[in-house]
């Protein structure tokens, strides 16, 4: 902002909310096209991170298992802690609008396969419909509410302001953030501090969980 546009303003006067960047999108979208990006063994994790960090959208579907505890606390009746895995391994959706505006981030991102980054049908680049999108996305809300119905966990929905936790890959796993907004589809943009850096992405609400 220059200092003739600050003399525009006032002190005590009310101004709006200006984002200062565009959030990643890590929830499924219903309006695109996308690309399947194939990954080295057990590096889905390892590129969903990177990608974020280049700030290239994504989607991931994952799943929830319970971690194997030592013997002594099973017997003692302790929680087994989630375990957040890919549905489909060594596999990232990326929006094919994605991949045209930034294809060589993507093929450099580490942990990508290097000689065939895209899954292909001969020489055909494969294409998720974003009907296939919606049967894949509800296989991993399913999925979820499943295992949390198991674990006796209610299926909680959230509001503005809730401070709550990531559930999806390595990087924004475990992490906390605050819910900034939610759409009319459900989409949340979570405010996140990653690498002491301030992030905003776009999560489903099933792959958020409360404090």
């Amino acid at each position: 902002m220059t200092m003739i546009e600050a003399n525009k303003f006032k002190i005590g006067q009310f101004v709006d909310y200006v984002a200062i960047e565009k959030p990643i999108d890590i929830a499924p979208t219903s309006d695109c096209r996308w690309l399947v990006l194939m990954t080295e063994p057990n590096r889905v994790f390892t590129v969903t991170a990177n990608l974020t960090l280049r700030k290239v959208a994504f989607y991931v579907p994952t799943e929830l298992h319970a971690a194997k505890l030592p013997a002594r606390q099973h017997q003692q009746g302790k929680d087994h802690p989630d375990v957040v895995k890919p549905i489909f391994p060594g596999i990232v959706f990326v929006p094919e609008r994605e991949v045209a505006a930034k294809e060589g981030l993507i093929r450099s991102t580490y942990g990508v396969l290097t000689s065939r980054p895209f899954m292909r049908f001969g020489e055909e680049v494969a294409i998720v419909r974003p009907s296939a999108m919606a049967i894949i996305h509800g296989i991993e809300v399913t999925e979820r509410e499943a295992y949390l119905e198991k674990k006796g966990r209610p299926n909680v929905r959230f509001a503005i302001g809730d401070q709550v936790r990531a559930a999806v890959g390595e990087l924004l796993g475990g992490h906390n953030g605050t819910i900034e907004a939610i759409d009319d589809h459900g989409r949340i943009t979570l405010l996140m501090d990653i690498f002491k850096r301030k992030v905003r992405v776009h999560l489903s609400q099933d792959q958020v969980e409360p404090l």
